[in-house]
């Protein structure tokens, strides 16, 4: 998961744009949340993006990127719900 992109979260599934260098991927995969941690499995890929939930009520999810080593970044993506 990339800056750059669009998500659309629906039931345990993602539906996800990659955007980059003259090139947009559609991209799927799946989703779940554990304790404070959003999961994000992309399909084909045996390696999961995972993002510390900062903030998430029924407006608004704040996530900022887990590292593989555990370093959370500093740097976050806010997504608004699409009414």
């Amino acid at each position: 998961a990339l800056d750059n992109t669009y998500y659309e979260f629906t039931k345990d599934s993602v539906h996800f744009t990659d955007a980059g260098a003259n090139l947009v991927k559609e991209k799927r995969g799946r989703w779940l949340i554990s304790g404070d941690t959003l999961i994000i499995f992309e399909a084909h890929r045996i390696k999961a993006n995972k993002f510390f939930i900062s903030e998430l009520n029924s407006e608004e999810l704040r996530i900022n990127l887990v590292f593989p080593d555990g370093y959370v970044s500093k740097s976050s993506w806010n997504f608004i719900r699409d009414k």
